[in-house]
């Protein structure tokens, strides 16, 4: 069975970050959770590509989210305001 030689068999933690376009802490709160295994070789922490591969596939499809979908501190406020008159704005949404 042929080998992939270009791709290595097992990546550190910033070489899995690197691998995977994301932040170091990603990696370790990844580790910490369980949700990605890690193994130790003596104080190197090493992650095994199928590993790594494993937690990238199995994070949450992106989601479209729509206008109505949107939290009410999204959505945008419209502001009518006449000459003469004052404006008070507030994020208070018990007012």
């Amino acid at each position: 069975m042929p080998t992939d030689t270009t791709s290595p068999i097992a990546h550190s933690p910033r070489g899995a970050a690197k691998a995977a376009n994301l932040g170091l802490n990603a990696i370790y709160n990844a580790i910490n959770e369980g949700a990605m295994p890690a193994k130790k070789h003596g104080t190197r922490t090493v992650i095994l590509d199928s590993d790594l591969r494993a937690w990238l596939a199995s994070l949450p499809s992106y989601q479209l989210r729509t206008q109505a979908a949107r939290s009410p501190t999204q959505t945008p406020h419209v502001v009518e305001v006449k000459a003469g008159h004052q404006l008070e704005v507030s994020n208070d949404r018990t007012k």
